[in-house]
């Protein structure tokens, strides 16, 4: 999927710019059986899971030629599930270090995932932001996530991004199982479910990790929240990832992924970021510049990859950014799936 016009918010853009700073002073803090399977991850490029499920033709179908959205396609896709739509509250997870953005959205500078809750909005009871402290760990988070289903009027569909899709998985697999029955379905935007390589190569740096982890601390943050985005950090092993499949089962369940493949999509990504693009492309791992294109895909889910866009395209606007409607008309055709799925699911039982 090429980029769209440009969008407001070119001040969202700040939000790579401070991950990266902090990222280099990201530490390992998995197992020993952890690390080995992250060993394995990049010998063989962070691959897309074989559980998971490729749903990118069926999104191509709701796309223009030339990638941007399809109004009357999504429509019509969207008639045979109104209904059901119309009963769920949707709760929205910003990602790492998004709460400096706060400030520049008030002022109009920034409208970061505001296309994904402006798109849901007419199609949904209810869409609320989840007021999470984007530098903590996943396990307050997941807290604050569970505070929220807890207040929800209809069952949840959740539409995260980046670490809040980790925040999002740890309040399924950890939290009380009773809220959890709540949630009928999650659209994730480029999570570091499996971890970056980033942070794996930054473990060993010293000076970087003892800075960014207290500069964490003079912001109210935590470590544990960039222990959160290192290979396999949630250690997807096990009985964790029988957890997963449960949920896979359970829950309808949509990553989204972004991949920056041509060298003609490079001058569309001069940014921070770049330099972490072409360094993972080098060690052969397709990536958006910051994610691993496998590693947004959650084990036993649905997914889908789209070509051209990097870690902030999808959910933000500014210069590099895709277009406020483009971005809005794809978080309903994300939905159309979704729904789609959920009614085969449910004719199925």
């Amino acid at each position: 999927m090429p980029h769209g016009d440009p969008g407001r918010g070119g001040a969202s853009r700040l939000a790579p710019l401070l991950l990266s700073g902090f990222i280099l002073g990201i530490s390992l803090e998995a197992g020993a059986a952890c690390t080995a399977e992250s060993d394995l991850l990049w010998e063989s490029g962070f691959p897309v899971p074989e559980s998971a499920r490729d749903r990118t033709a069926e999104l191509d179908a709701l796309l223009e030629a030339d990638g941007s959205p399809d109004a009357g396609r999504i429509e019509a896709a969207l008639a045979p599930h109104a209904d059901a739509l119309e009963g769920l509250e949707v709760l929205v997870v910003p990602g790492f270090l998004t709460d400096y953005l706060d400030l520049p959205r008030e002022w109009g500078l920034s409208d970061y995932l505001e296309a994904q809750q402006l798109g849901a909005a007419p199609l949904v009871k209810r869409v609320r932001r989840v007021d999470l402290n984007s530098e903590a760990s996943a396990e307050t988070n997941a807290a604050l996530i569970a505070q929220a289903v807890a207040t929800a009027r209809a069952p949840v569909c959740f539409i995260s991004h980046s670490k809040g899709g980790v925040d999002v998985l740890d309040f399924l697999l950890e939290g009380d199982p009773a809220l959890r029955d709540r949630v009928a379905c999650w659209i994730s935007f480029q999570a570091p479910f499996a971890g970056s390589p980033l942070a794996d190569v930054a473990a060993s740096w010293w000076l970087p990790r003892v800075l960014s982890e207290s500069g964490l601390d003079l912001v109210g943050g935590e470590a544990e929240a960039l222990a959160d985005m290192t290979s396999l950090s949630d250690c997807l092993v096990g009985e964790r990832l029988r957890a997963v499949r449960r949920l896979g089962r359970d829950i309808t369940i949509l990553s989204v992924a972004g991949a920056v493949d041509s060298a003609d999509d490079l001058s569309d990504h001069m940014v921070v970021t770049l330099p972490w693009l072409l360094w993972m492309r080098a060690e052969g791992i397709r990536n958006d510049g910051l994610v691993p294109t496998g590693s947004a895909v959650l084990p036993y889910s649905d997914y889908v990859v789209l070509e051209g866009t990097d870690h902030t395209a999808l959910v933000s606007g500014g210069a590099l950014g895709l277009s406020h409607d483009h971005r809005a008309l794809l978080t309903q055709a994300l939905l159309a799936l979704v729904a789609a799925d959920s009614h085969t699911r449910s004719t199925r039982h």
